[in-house]
C-alpha cells in the first residue's frame, strides 16, 4: 500500500475504509481493522490525544449544541450528513470502529467530540 499512495501521491486522510464511505450498509472493516497502526506508517489518520485525557471524557454527556459541532467535524474530515436518526447512529458507529474501537456504542459522548475534533484540525 505504502508504494501505491507514493506513487499516485494519495494524501493519507483518503485512505478509508468501505464503513467511511457507506455507513449505511458497510460495517468493514470494522472496529478489529489496525488503522492506528496504519496511522503510525503514515498510511491513514489517527487523532494525537492522550489515552488517559480520553478515559477521562468516555461516556460523558455531551449537549445538544456539542452534538452538532460533532457531527460538523464529522462531515469535515469526510463523512457524509446523516438524513434520518437511524442513519445518524450508523454514522455514529462508523466512526467509534475506526476512531474509537474499544467501545461501539452509537452515542456522542465527550470522547468521541474531542477525538472528532482532533482530527477535523490536524
Amino acid at each position: 500500500m505504502q508504494v501505491s499512495k507514493k506513487k499516485y501521491n494519495i494524501k493519507s486522510k483518503n485512505i478509508l475504509g468501505h464503513s467511511d464511505i457507506s455507513y449505511e450498509r458497510k460495517k468493514d472493516p470494522g472496529e478489529k481493522f489496525p488503522w492506528k497502526l496504519l496511522a503510525k506508517k503514515k498510511l491513514s489518520i489517527w487523532h494525537c490525544i492522550k489515552t488517559n485525557e480520553l478515559l477521562f471524557n468516555r461516556c460523558k454527556k455531551v449537549h445538544k449544541m456539542e452534538e452538532k459541532n460533532f457531527l460538523l467535524d464529522l462531515n469535515k474530515i469526510g463523512y457524509l450528513k446523516a438524513s434520518s436518526p437511524k442513519s445518524k447512529k450508523n454514522l455514529i458507529i462508523a466512526f467509534q470502529r475506526r476512531f474509537r474501537p474499544e467501545l461501539v456504542s452509537g452515542y456522542i459522548d465527550k470522547e468521541c467530540l474531542m477525538i472528532a475534533n482532533n482530527l477535523r484540525n490536524a
